[in-house]
């Protein structure tokens, strides 16, 4: 039987049958419904002890959590992931925008084939997905993955840069009448369920972010990166919390006020460092002072510290009023 062409098979169908059908929670397997299995599925004669033997080679080699009942019973108790984290990884995906919602099908399937079948039966249909804007393209993964590509060779990028237009909002158009931006990738950086690309543009002989899922016809040149000394100035531990804006400007010192009840929707926005001072401003509002960068997309007023009223970029505003509404 050792030396039979179907013993060189086995013990992968015994792997593949204990990794499939079993679980911490699943109800144990027993040698005999191996022994079934090999036979009704793959045609292998085998006899109990071969399987016990398979499975202590399992258990040693591959150092599966594979536990043994005086019954006869077996039962995989531990897996690399646990079913929580499992849940965990699928509801990050679901909840990022720049993934499209069949994408995000497709990588909770995958990630599923990590644990048993019942459980993976489970995770696709526990995790909820919401009904929320994606704004991803569909080959979305393949430009994240030509931007890492680029920044490991320390190339420059070519690409297609898209916005949306009033009269079709439901397409994205090409910005710069059509012309290819071309930049030097430094970094990827997620921010509010979006994924951004950090990168120098000799255009403005400065850092930049652009969002990855509007990306498109992303090209790799044979042009080594430039602006490594930008790059160096930036700190990204604070850059996510200063920059809520495309095309950050100046920086500059702001004071922002806010009613109370939206004191802990501003700290995950604007966080709490060295550069950030909360104080309450009356019985029912509070004041923020902190460091952000000006733009032109979305205006409001605020008043500076030094008492002047500027115009501003501040989706961070909006981001605000969409939290309060939900």
């Amino acid at each position: 039987m050792a030396n039979s062409p179907d013993s060189k098979h086995r013990m992968m169908h015994v792997l593949t049958y204990i990794w499939e059908n079993c679980d911490e929670e699943f109800p144990a397997f027993s040698a005999p419904e191996i022994v079934d299995e090999l036979e009704s599925e793959y045609g292998i004669i085998a006899d109990r002890r071969a399987v016990y033997s398979d499975i202590a080679a399992i258990r040693d080699v591959l150092e599966l959590d594979i536990e043994g009942t005086p019954s006869g019973k077996y039962r995989l108790l531990s897996r690399p992931f646990s079913y929580d984290e499992l849940c965990l990884i699928a509801e990050c995906i679901h909840a990022a925008k720049f993934i499209p919602e069949e994408q995000g099908k497709e990588l909770v399937e995958k990630i599923s084939r990590l644990t048993s079948n019942p459980q993976a039966d489970r995770l696709t249909q526990e995790v909820f997905l919401c009904q929320r804007v994606k704004n991803g393209q569909e080959n979305v993964l393949e430009t994240i993955n030509a931007i890492r590509k680029a920044i490991r060779q320390k190339r420059k990028i070519k690409f297609k840069y898209l916005h949306r237009e009033i009269n079709d909002i439901t397409k994205q158009v090409e910005r710069n009448l059509g012309r290819a931006f071309t930049v030097s990738p430094y970094n990827l950086i997620i921010s509010d369920g979006n994924y951004y690309m950090l990168a120098y543009s000799d255009m403005v002989k400065d850092m930049r972010l652009f969002r990855v899922d509007k990306i498109a016809e992303i090209e790799i040149l044979e042009i080594l990166q430039a602006g490594s000394l930008a790059y160096q100035k930036v700190d990204l531990s604070t850059y996510t919390n200063r920059v809520f804006f495309m095309n950050p400007g100046e920086t500059q010192k702001v004071s922002l006020r806010f009613e109370r009840k939206l004191l802990d929707s501003v700290i995950e926005r604007v966080g709490s460092n060295i550069h950030t001072m909360y104080r309450p401003d009356g019985p029912k509002h509070f004041v923020v002072n902190t460091e952000i960068e000006i733009s032109n997309q979305f205006s409001i007023h605020i008043r500076i510290t030094n008492t002047c009223t500027i115009e501003v970029c501040c989706n961070f505003v909006w981001n605000l009023r969409n939290h309060r509404a939900g």
